[in-house]
């Protein structure tokens, strides 16, 4: 009786694994606000205190995609008209901030004075990643006592860096 035996290499594959490094970047976008272009203040009587109103809805718009607060700031000329300037008592006022896009921590706003050199009116103290964030402030210009009758005019300046 004979009895064969064969012995061979087996033909079958051992997988081997290789891993592949993958990576993506993310560009970030621009950081942009938008305040309204023109606002007529409430009209008064020259020996009223001040006069007031709303400028209108500003809008901030963060697509950097970064963990680095933004600071909106303002600015303001000296408001000319037929009596004397007025560049002293000029007080900005955010109000209520709306959330429209992410989750920054802004903190309440509160009156800001102005004059030429340009003061913070809303900086979120946190964000994370892209956010939009708008607000209506209010602006009130206290009236000298020699106030005269008449159109002023001022310039403000919206910034954000």
């Amino acid at each position: 009786m004979v009895i064969g035996l064969t012995l061979g290499a087996s033909a079958q594959a051992e997988a081997v694994g290789s891993p592949t490094v993958t990576t993506f970047t993310l560009t970030g976008g621009v950081l942009a606000i938008t305040p309204t272009t023109a606002a007529v203040l409430s009209g008064s009587a020259p020996w009223a205190a001040s006069v007031s109103g709303s400028l209108g809805l500003v809008t901030v718009a963060d697509a950097r995609g970064v963990t680095t607060p933004w600071v909106a700031s303002v600015s303001s000329t000296t408001f000319t008209g037929p009596g004397p300037t007025v560049s002293t008592g000029i007080s900005y006022n955010a109000g209520a901030i709306t959330i429209v896009l992410g989750v920054p921590t802004i903190p309440a706003s509160v009156a800001t004075t102005l004059t030429t050199t340009a003061a913070s009116v809303v900086a979120p103290t946190s964000i994370s990643g892209i956010n939009t964030v708008a607000w209506n402030p209010v602006l009130t210009v206290s009236l000298p006592s020699t106030a005269l009758a008449g159109l002023y005019t001022g310039t403000l300046t919206t910034s954000v860096a």
